[in-house]
This record gives C-alpha cells, sequence and structure tokens, in this order.
C-alpha cells in the first residue's frame, strides 16, 4: 500500500469517472513527495463517505432521484439494531448511494493528460 500508485509516480492525481459526477483530488499523505496505493484508496473511501451536496442531488433525473434514494433507505434499513439504523438515517444520502448499489471496483487507467 506504501508503494507509488503510478510509474513514474506523482505527487497530485484526480480521480474522474463517467459514473460520477464530482472529482476526487487525491494528494500524498503517508511520505509527502508522491500519491501511494493507500493515498488513493483512503481518498476515495472518504470522498464517497461525504454527503451528496444539494446540487448533486438534485441535479439528478426524477429516475436517478428514485434509486439513490433507495439506495440510501436500503442503507440504513438494513442495520437491525433501531438506534444504529436511525443514526445512519440521521446521516443522510452518501455520495456512495449514488452508486445505487453497484459498489464493483474495476481499477483506475489513465486519462493520458
Amino acid at each position: 500500500l506504501s508503494e507509488p500508485a503510478t510509474f513514474p509516480s506523482v505527487s497530485r492525481m484526480t480521480v474522474i469517472s463517467p459514473h460520477m459526477p464530482w472529482r476526487i483530488h487525491v494528494h500524498p499523505t503517508l511520505n509527502g513527495s508522491y500519491v501511494t496505493v493507500s493515498d488513493v484508496l483512503r481518498f476515495i473511501y472518504y470522498d464517497l463517505r461525504e454527503n451528496l451536496t444539494h446540487a448533486e442531488f438534485y441535479g439528478l433525473g426524477r429516475r436517478e432521484l428514485q434509486r439513490v434514494t433507495e439506495a440510501y433507505e436500503d442503507q440504513y434499513r438494513c442495520i437491525r439494531n433501531w438506534s444504529a439504523s436511525m443514526y445512519e438515517k440521521s446521516k443522510g444520502v452518501k455520495r456512495v448511494d449514488y452508486f445505487m448499489g453497484r459498489t464493483y471496483f474495476a481499477g483506475l487507467s489513465s486519462s493520458g493528460s
């Protein structure tokens, strides 16, 4: 995990995807000079745990809005402990809910820029 995420190594990286309307900006946290595999995974994880912004949520089409809401509801309804479920519900819609249950990570590739 402490190895460079790319070869040659880079001091910053932006993760973009046609499946999400935002970008994930990655910078070195472990060594201060190059982005590691751990940095990439950490930034993706923490970014997807953020709440969807108002613009991201209401920028969805009707069908997508419904599916994201269902993914959010599934997230807290599957928790058996009522107070833990209500706590998860109170945190709101997360960016990971935007993927509507499609959470298979297929890797990264260079955009060439």
